[in-house]
């Protein structure tokens, strides 16, 4: 018995041993991180104190009980009325949301835009719109036009920034976006598609202008890899800005999350073959309560005067909550983080259609923002090293992989910025084959007189090895992935084809209806009869408002007041985190569970599937090589 596999076997006394240091190493960093962070927040607090009852004895209006009787009495008056505004901003903002969602209206982007194709009209159809950003003056005939991906299932704020940006640089911007409800039976293959028909149709518009630039922004910005992936004709640039495309296990003082399992499968059979995103929506603002609710709500509440037009404005060009087909979402579950098929190139699109990584034509830049937990460089990173052996294999390839990793590292910055004089993607365009890294050489003035100077230089895996490197934790996550394919196969042998004949469409309906997110929206709308007096009560107020002084002492004490406890939910959420993490780890790091990464025949399965594959590639630390990929779904 080698070293290696008396480690991973289920006997190994000092795997046990490693398991319980690793325990408490995770304990110990989460408890110093949250000693470091609430600290540093209670010192603020304590020193913000300070500040403001210094103010007071200077200001000399808050001296005797009568002023501060005064000031009770204004708060009193303007936190009731406010309480009445923003009540009545909730219901309008679910009157639009609930009317958008009725409409099946795609999200629009800030901008003013027009419709330019359908999605509909494709074969096979799918949901996707492709919309015409319209600039404040024409852009010229030569201008490589900008086309944004939106995320799958929403607007994307960070998108909205990148039009804005590209718009002041005299591109032409075009913007897909999808409507709520997908077309029956629509699968990945079919989206796909539709953006190659789309990014035809600019191109054809813009004849005399290089090809198309191709951006996609956040957790759903995977799409213009794909893109290139499936369609070896499209030859623009692609630019991943903040895109988690690999796992990034092993992370200390990150909870980590789990792929696959029946969790996905089970939601979409209950939609009747429709995956509602409003779970995910869910589970996004309770993993941060304190900056997904609470800090909203105390934003409103203290803005109610003037925050109407935003929020309502905001809630119409949402969209509502979006939709996708099962078959979508588990493709999705698998593929992208906490999934892994993507990232180690083992992607399949269905019916013997492959997504090879390696097949791109056009240049491809990378975005990372060093902090950034949406997308850390490990998550934006990390498929290089799993699709390719080093920077020579990428050269051997005849592709071109831009790596920026700062914090100002977006796609507004790369698109006014130059290399060498000549605009940056210009520049871009005309690199060698290889592996380069783009950095910041320097930045002069602000707003439009701003002028970025990048410099880009051939690397090698080597220069970006600090980047990607992390502790190797990769078979307790084989392990619970492994698991939690046999759950999804259980499922799909014993209560999937059961669910799947006895949910009908009206049934479906009815479930995504009572989803606590819609239940919040329909709750806060027009249609509860309890919500009939708050427009005329808010338009009371509005005939007669008198809001409290700006320096009301106890307007200080509200601000105070939800901060402290957006610093309470922050730190239960901090300890919870930590028992997540500590859980998991206790589980699928002991040295049986990690016995149960690999089947006893995986190994020949995966020496089948590489039969006549390329030589095999590098990998990441804590990431799956795609021969074992496919051996284990096999399994």
């Amino acid at each position: 018995m080698t070293g290696a596999q008396g480690r991973n076997s289920a006997f190994d006394p000092f795997g046990a041993i490693h398991a319980a240091w690793r325990l408490n190493e995770i304990a110990l960093t989460h408890a110093g991180a949250l000693a470091r962070d609430h600290g540093n927040r209670w010192h603020d607090r304590f020193s913000q104190v300070a500040r403001v009852m210094q103010v007071a004895r200077l200001s000399g209006r808050h001296a005797t009980p009568g002023d501060w009787a005064g000031h009770w009495q204004d708060y009193l008056r303007d936190s009731a009325e406010r309480a009445v505004l923003a009540a009545d901003i909730l219901r309008q903002q679910a009157d639009a949301t609930l009317a958008a969602e009725a409409a099946d209206d795609a999200p629009a982007p800030a901008q003013a835009c027009e419709p330019v194709m359908d999605g509909d009209t494709l074969s096979p159809p799918c949901n996707a719109r492709l919309l015409r950003l319209v600039p404040a003056s024409p852009a010229t005939e030569i201008a490589r036009p900008v086309l944004l991906l939106a995320a799958r299932t929403g607007q994307d704020t960070g998108l909205d920034r990148a039009a804005a940006a590209a718009l002041r640089a005299g591109h032409p911007v075009y913007a897909v976006a999808f409507a709520r409800m997908p077309v029956p039976g629509q699968t990945v293959a079919d989206v796909l598609d539709a953006c190659a028909a789309f990014v035809d149709a600019v191109a054809r518009r813009h004849p005399a202008a290089p090809p198309p630039l191709v951006l996609g922004q956040g957790p759903g910005g995977w799409l213009p890899l794909g893109l290139a992936a499936t369609h070896g004709s499209f030859s623009g640039p692609l630019v991943l800005d903040g895109v988690p495309i690999a796992p990034a296990p092993g992370v200390p003082g990150r909870a980590p999350r789990l792929a696959g399992g029946a969790v996905t499968a089970l939601l979409g059979d209950l939609g009747g073959g429709v995956f509602d995103t409003a779970t995910g929506t869910l589970q996004v603002a309770l993993a941060d309560p304190n900056a997904g609710w609470l800090q909203p709500m105390a934003r409103l509440y203290a803005e109610a005067d003037r925050a109407a037009p935003q929020v309502v404005e905001a809630a119409h060009r949402g969209g509502g909550v979006g939709l996708t087909t099962a078959t979508e979402a588990r493709w999705a579950d698998a593929a992208l983080p906490p999934g892994d098929r993507l990232a180690c190139n083992a992607a399949s699109l269905g019916h013997g259609r492959a997504l090879d990584l390696r097949a791109i034509r056009g240049p491809v830049v990378l975005c990372a923002r060093p902090g950034d937990l949406a997308a850390t460089p490990q998550q934006a990173l990390g498929w290089l090293a799993a699709t390719y052996a080093d920077a020579e294999d990428i050269r051997a390839a005849g592709q071109c992989i831009v790596v920026m990793v700062d914090p100002e590292a977006t796609p507004g910055l790369l698109l006014g910025a130059a290399i060498g004089g000549q605009p940056a993607f210009d520049a871009i365009a005309g690199l060698d084959a290889g592996l380069h890294l783009l950095a910041v050489e320097s930045i002069e003035g602000q707003g439009r007189a701003r002028k970025v100077t990048l410099s880009v230089t051939p690397c090698g895996f080597g220069d970006l090895q600090t980047i990607w490197t992390e502790p190797d934790q990769a078979l307790a996550f084989a392990a619970a992935a492994r698991a939690a394919r046999l759950q999804a196969g259980a499922y799909d042998a014993i209560a999937g084809p059961v669910l799947r004949a006895t949910v009908a469409p009206p049934l479906a309906e009815a479930w995504r209806a009572v989803h606590p997110l819609r239940l919040g929206h329909a709750a806060l709308s027009s249609r509860n009869p309890w919500m009939a007096g708050i427009a005329p009560a808010a338009q009371r107020v509005r005939e007669d408002r008198k809001a409290a002084a700006p320096d009301n002492p106890f307007l200080w004490m509200e601000r105070m007041t939800a901060d402290l406890a957006g610093q309470w939910i922050d730190l239960a959420c901090g300890m919870r985190d930590a028992a997540a993490e500590i859980g998991f780890h206790a589980i699928w790091s002991a040295p049986w569970a990690r016995a149960f990464a690999t089947p006893p025949n995986a190994s020949h399965a995966a020496a089948r599937d590489g039969a006549g594959a390329a030589a095999p590639r590098a990998r990441i630390p804590g990431m799956r090589n795609p021969a074992r990929t496919r051996a284990e779904t096999a399994e």
